[in-house]
């Protein structure tokens, strides 16, 4: 069996400021691009957490149904296409897996397997899962090809000052006996090899905030063929972020970052406490790491 591999699809009906267009019909496009994709070559589909936008968003929900009905996945006893899943933050309700949810529901009616701790056998693959704040699993002993799948903040290096980060190259040689590891929660797209696995995250499937590393960013998934042993990166077909995101947000929110700093330094506070207080408390944190960052002459 292949494998299709999308981290943070993020559906949404809510349209960001900052973001033109319709980000649910888009949504529906990149899935269509996804299950037709799939279709053609044999493989199930591995989503790492934050599916949805918002856990109880009904109208993503129905867009998802839409478009996965086409492809034989709604009856588990005819599934063409096995999807797989984990919980991420915005799939619960207050963090909490006991209230019912978008994604909840769908597990339910079997048209999504959540993977867990103590794994799940697809053909010759061991998949595992790793949800947001769940235990890694103990126990992967065993013959088959394993796959781990994790939402969790796993990346090559810290995004912002202070980033409770997990170093990935670590993170990869600690859990040697998975051959791939799929990640999900941090937002950007990277495939890192180590001794005898390999860890991808293939970024966020939606641009839905305004800041530069989306301008930048290509959305698509890893696809993994298990004859050749290969992962290849799959770009979706979709418009410039020009034309989805309003770049001016990005200038306008720069502009009034810098004005509440030099207002909180009139008022004798610490520069750490009124970092630490804009990242808590603005609406986009992501624009304000990528400025700290240009203020301080580091990359992100």
């Amino acid at each position: 069996m292949n494998f299709c591999f999308v981290s943070d699809p993020h559906i949404t009906s809510r349209i960001p400021r900052g973001r033109l267009g319709n980000p649910i019909d888009d949504a529906k496009d990149k899935l269509h691009q996804l299950f037709q994709f799939a279709d053609g070559h044999g493989a199930d589909v591995c989503f790492a957490g934050d599916l949805f936008d918002t856990p109880r968003d009904i109208v993503a929900l129905f867009a998802f149904l839409e478009v996965v009905r086409e492809y034989e996945v709604i009856n588990p006893i005819d599934q063409q296409i096995k999807i797989y899943a984990v919980y991420g933050q915005h799939d619960m309700y207050f963090r909490n897996r006991n209230v019912v949810t978008n994604l909840g529901l769908l597990e339910k009616a079997e048209v999504i397997t959540i993977l867990d701790p103590d794994g799940h056998n697809d053909g010759n693959h061991r998949l595992f899962g790793c949800s947001w704040n769940e235990d890694l699993p103990d126990d992967i002993h065993g013959g088959l090809f394993k796959i781990l799948v994790i939402h969790a903040p796993i990346y090559k290096e810290a995004l912002y000052p202070n980033h409770a980060y997990i170093d990935a190259k670590t993170f990869a040689n600690e859990h040697q006996g998975f051959q791939i590891i799929h990640c999900g929660d941090i937002h950007r797209r990277f495939k890192i090899s180590a001794k005898s696995n390999l860890m991808i995250n293939s970024g966020p499937m939606m641009r839905l905030t305004t800041d530069e590393y989306m301008m930048k960013h290509k959305p698509g998934f890893y696809y993994f063929d298990s004859q050749r042993n290969s992962m290849e990166f799959i770009k979706f077909k979709c418009k410039p972020a020009e034309e989805v995101l309003n770049k001016q947000v990005i200038t306008d929110e720069k502009e009034k970052f810098l004005k509440n700093v030099f207002m909180e330094m009139e008022n004798d506070f610490s520069i750490v406490q009124i970092i630490e207080n804009l990242i808590l408390k603005h609406a986009d944190p992501e624009t304000l790491r990528e400025t700290l960052n240009e203020l301080m002459g580091t990359e992100t």
